[in-house]
């Protein structure tokens, strides 16, 4: 597969712009939609739920759907794009993702709204992993440091920027133009990389057969947590609707984890994990977002029901919030060759250790 130069044909077609700012934009309009979409989804639910009269325990269904079926396409997308090579499974990928949005600017029950965020889902899975390589090598070594703003800046900023057009969209009181802006990023994606993705060379394809045992597992899995995760929030863990099946699903992890790590061609290249570095590295982002997305909803439920704040006061908080992921993005880019890693988490308890001592 053609992935030396997976950039794109800029320096071809006579474009000036560098081919590392193409790719960040292709990474941001691809991904960012989908983090900004469960954010804005968890802020402006009221507006939703009174739409389809729908109850509150219903309308956590679309997000559970759409967080598992993310997890799903995640380590299916470099089966695909290693197959197919980057521009045609970029832009198959896009276009799935642009059809779950036109679902959902059109859905009038949670079943649909549901369909349309499983779609989402699951195609922004499988850009995550298609679309952040050929976005890191695209940087050239000297400023590859820059990534840094497109991780930090434009996914999590992404996430901050979606509990602001939550809150917008509360002080609207209409709440499908949020899916709407999936579309247009959808249509810049398909336009960008149509134009610039270079081809895929045949001669260089990895003929490689698919692991169709784990992705059948995995799929498993992810159903099988669809209805203890549902039950959760209001049964408990101690619930008979909720452990047994946790427990089958761990169970189903561990199958999948022997299924994998015998297969020759493994869906998931769990020996390689098996470092500290990546480890430690997976364990870092993960928990470091989910602690993010909780921190932020956290907030909104403690503004919205304990502070009684107004939309207008969520519109301007997270907007300030969405400045202050930017500012970090680019401190840390900057401070990083200068001090290094162990210098920049130094710095970070202290200035939460004051952040603390304020409260």
């Amino acid at each position: 597969m053609s992935q030396n130069n997976p950039a794109v044909a800029s320096d071809k077609q006579g474009l000036s712009v560098p081919k590392y700012l193409i790719m960040a934009i292709l990474t941001l309009f691809s991904i960012g939609p989908q983090y900004f979409l469960n954010l804005s989804y968890t802020v402006n639910q009221v507006l939703i739920q009174n739409r389809f009269d729908a109850s509150t325990q219903s309308l956590l269904l679309p997000s559970i759907i759409s967080n598992l079926a993310f997890g799903l396409g995640v380590p299916i997308g470099p089966m695909l794009t290693k197959k197919y090579g980057v521009r045609k499974a970029y832009l198959t990928f896009v276009l799935v993702f642009l059809a779950g949005s036109i679902i959902n600017v059109f859905s009038e029950n949670v079943a649909f709204l549901s369909l349309g965020r499983l779609i989402q889902g699951l195609s922004s899975g499988m850009l995550f992993l298609t679309i952040i390589p050929a976005a890191l090598i695209s940087f050239p070594n000297k400023i590859r440091h820059f990534f840094l703003v497109l991780a930090i800046g434009g996914l999590f900023g992404s996430t901050a920027i979606g509990a602001f057009l939550g809150a917008v969209s509360l002080s609207m009181d209409n709440w499908r133009w949020v899916f709407v802006l999936g579309i247009i990023a959808s249509l810049v994606c398909l336009f960008i990389g149509y134009k610039v993705l270079p081809a895929h060379d045949p001669s260089q394809q990895e003929e490689r057969p698919v692991d169709k045992k784990s992705i059948f597992i995995l799929s498993l899995i992810m159903i099988l947590l669809v209805y203890p995760l549902y039950e959760l929030r209001y049964e408990g863990f101690a619930s008979i609707q909720v452990w047994p099946f946790l427990l089958a699903a761990a169970g189903l992890v561990v199958i999948f984890v022997l299924v994998d790590l015998a297969a020759e061609n493994p869906l998931v290249p769990l020996k390689s994990l098996l470092a500290v570095k990546p480890v430690a590295g997976t364990i870092m982002a993960i928990g470091g977002h989910m602690a993010y997305i909780l921190a932020i909803a956290g907030i909104n439920g403690v503004m919205q029901n304990v502070q009684n704040a107004s939309y207008t006061t969520l519109s301007y908080f997270y907007l300030y919030f969405f400045i202050g992921v930017l500012i970090s993005a680019f401190s840390t880019t900057f401070l990083y060759d200068k001090f290094g890693q162990a210098t920049l988490e130094r710095l970070d308890h202290f200035l939460l250790s004051l952040w603390d001592l304020a409260g």
